[in-house]
């Protein structure tokens, strides 16, 4: 079975629309300010009136409730994705479903835990590493793996063994689909979904 796709990192309108014409499953705007894909309350508002299609997910670094929670209603976000230091308390208090993001691969039984409050979680690479330990992922059990996000440097050179051994539920891109920070790259885009393709 196909995994579903989020772009993730979308800046501009044009971006967008070409991923919900492409018929991307999610498209993720970032709200942390030290992210050089990060955007504005304000234009996120043009961002999500350009998703007819794909669901829209907002990603925060965020230790309080209260800001994600509004920005969520303010922008009728479908998910929110949580980074930093993973915290369940947080997670029960987002009104939105959330996808709950981690640097590598922490113990089955911490992921199963998180999947007991959030909708999925996300396996993204560990900071200063280039890719996602795939090793690692693989020896996940199934029904982890089923409401997973797989990112961490994914590209079209590589999502497709990626996927074939770990089969997730979704796969997420942003960096490999760039000519530059937080501008999607036509052709790229293109590759990378083709690639995706058995």
């Amino acid at each position: 079975m196909q995994p579903r796709v989020k772009f993730c990192g979308m800046a501009r309108r044009e971006d967008v629309r070409l991923a919900d014409e492409l018929g991307v499953d999610f498209v993720g705007m970032v709200f942390v300010a030290a992210s050089p894909r990060a955007v504005t309350l304000q234009q996120a508002v043009a961002l999500r009136k350009a998703a007819v299609h794909a669901q829209v997910v907002g990603v925060f670094d965020c230790d309080q409730p209260a800001p994600v929670n509004a920005a969520a209603e303010e922008l009728n976000l479908d998910f929110v994705q949580l980074h930093g230091k993973p915290d369940l308390e947080l997670c029960g208090q987002i009104v939105r479903p959330v996808i709950q993001a981690f640097r590598g691969v922490p113990d089955v039984e911490t992921l199963e835990r998180f999947l007991g409050c959030c909708r999925y979680v996300l396996l993204d690479k560990r900071e200063g590493e280039d890719t996602l330990d795939l090793d690692v992922a693989a020896a996940l059990p199934r029904s982890v793996l089923e409401r997973t996000f797989l990112a961490g440097g994914l590209t079209s050179e590589n999502v497709r063994p990626a996927v074939e051994r770990i089969r997730p539920f979704a796969v997420d891109c942003a960096r490999g689909i760039e000519s530059s920070p937080g501008v999607k790259d036509r052709e790229k885009t293109h590759l990378f979904l083709q690639r995706l393709t058995p």
